[in-house]
């Protein structure tokens, strides 16, 4: 099972501080700002173009550039917008659709701050604030931090002025992997205000340690796996991918017990990659709830809607209810196939 299934607001720099100057014409029409050379000028062109580069822009309120840092705040609602572009011609269904859209939030902040650390070489953090309907979306990133974590150079993407190399080694392997995107937004992207979820039963060990005994009665299909343990700046997982495009997480609270299984997979009409998602929801299911025998998660499958291939990849967002854990089925072109396990209200 190897084969691959699957007005803006605009701080300008200094020399040496942290604050912001005003831009000034000179009378030949020459920008010019008190203690700022003329490469630090050309730069803030650099950034201006930039900003405009960055997804969802015109959301943008608020790019902020100090000497190693950057801030950037997207408008809370279509409200504010329409005060920063009162002549603009973006609906406000545009702007529900936009982020609502392509799982586009974590597309963003996975994406957008590593763009920005690449483009601006003297940057050292990049934090990013999108607010949507009634929730606030938070990352923050080090250029050390990123480097180590995507297994990425900066320097050699910031030589590279083709972007290819940042669209090969970067987005293409991680912001369009569904997998990658769905454990990074579970570690990185802090989510406000905060789901409180109970506990399941297993901690992450006794969970992996059932999954494998499942899975181990059909060793021709995934074989042992062995998870990695990642700690992000408030959340704690063990995630693994069952094959190329099939990954297993599970987010883990401070008692070191699950609170949350995740598993995701992808969409098309291959029915062999189909098979592969179904026979990994059956065991990531049983391993959650040994008392289910072989039918009872057979037909748990069923409710949820996995035997109707046809409408599967027409979508649907289903949840049901055994034995006190609540199973929530999304299947859409972003998401791909989401199965979410959690404790029922």
């Amino acid at each position: 099972m190897n084969r691959k299934i699957l007005p803006l607001i605009f701080l300008l720099l200094t020399a040496c501080t942290n604050t912001t100057e005003t831009i000034q014409q000179t009378p030949a029409g020459v920008e010019k700002v008190e203690g700022v050379t003329q490469r630090q000028t050309l730069e803030q062109v650099d950034i201006e173009k930039l900003k405009g580069n960055i997804k969802g822009s015109i959301f943008i309120k608020d790019f902020s550039v100090s000497d190693s840092s950057v801030r950037v705040q997207y408008v809370k609602d279509y409200k504010e917008f329409k005060i920063i572009d009162p002549n603009g011609k973006t609906t406000e269904e545009n702007y529900i659709g936009y982020w609502n859209s392509g799982d586009q939030i974590n597309k963003v902040l996975m994406g957008e701050p590593i763009r920005i650390l690449k483009d601006l070489p003297r940057v050292n953090d990049v934090e990013m604030i999108l607010p949507f309907q009634s929730s606030v979306y938070k990352v923050k990133w080090t250029k050390r931090d990123a480097e180590k974590y995507f297994d990425i150079d900066f320097e050699m993407l910031s030589k590279d002025q083709t972007g290819n190399l940042f669209e090969k080694e970067f987005i293409d392997k991680y912001v369009y992997d569904r997998v990658e995107r769905e454990k990074f937004a579970a570690l990185y992207i802090v989510k406000e205000p905060k789901e409180k979820l109970a506990p399941l039963k297993l901690s992450a060990d006794e969970y992996i340690e059932a999954f494998n005994k499942v899975s181990g009665k059909y060793p021709e299909v995934f074989g042992n796996v062995t998870p990695n343990i990642i700690t992000g700046p408030e959340t704690k997982i063990f995630f693994l991918k069952v094959t190329d495009l099939i990954g297993l997480m599970g987010i883990i609270d401070g008692q070191e017990k699950l609170t949350e299984i995740r598993l995701v997979g992808i969409t098309n009409e291959d029915q062999t990659s189909l098979s592969e998602v179904i026979v990994a929801q059956f065991f990531a299911i049983s391993a959650l709830d040994s008392s289910l025998s072989q039918g009872d998660v057979d037909q748990l499958l069923i409710e949820l809607g996995m035997n109707d291939v046809k409408k599967l990849l027409e979508g649907t967002d289903k949840t049901v209810e055994k034995n006190g854990v609540a199973y929530h089925l999304v299947i859409n072109r972003s998401d791909g196939i989401k199965l979410i396990a959690r404790k029922a209200n």
